[in-house]
């Protein structure tokens, strides 16, 4: 059974022509915290946590919010 939650293009990803692009991990990293997706629920993570100086590494392995983050967000603006 195959579902189809969405059709068309999300909005938010229209706005910007190049989303941006994150460097890759090239190397070992030490750090106190890691997170594991770069969704809505990553990203407010990682910025609590960088506010508070508290060392982190957020790994996604495609672009920032740009995977079922940037069509729910655009789901619920419309």
């Amino acid at each position: 059974m195959s579902l189809n939650y969405v059709q068309g293009q999300a909005l938010f990803s229209g706005l910007n022509s190049i989303p941006k692009q994150y460097p890759y991990l090239t190397e070992d990293l030490e750090t106190e915290v890691l997170i594991i997706g770069g969704g809505v629920t990553g990203s407010i993570l990682g910025y609590y946590f960088t506010n508070r100086h508290i060392p982190t590494i957020q790994l996604e392995k495609h672009r920032m919010a740009m995977g079922s983050t940037s069509i729910t967000t655009s789901l619920l603006h419309i």
